[in-house]
């Protein structure tokens, strides 16, 4: 899952990246109300918007 930094500048992109976090956690309990089956998340990528990036990798090629 991608999911913007907890603190990025705009109050809906922090908003959601808090709202990623607990999907996740709330994916795997055994015992919550859902009808469909589990699903455990391999990765959480957090990416900026409002900053420059920490890492850069170049695709181009």
């Amino acid at each position: 899952m991608f999911a913007p930094y907890e603190s990025d500048l705009h109050p809906n992109h922090a908003a959601a990246s808090r709202l990623c976090v607990g999907v996740i956690h709330f994916a795997v309990l055994p015992k919550a109300p859902v009808e469909r089956m589990l699903h455990k998340a391999e990765h959480l990528l957090f990416y900026t918007v409002n900053y420059p990036a920490p890492l850069a990798v170049d695709i181009s090629d």
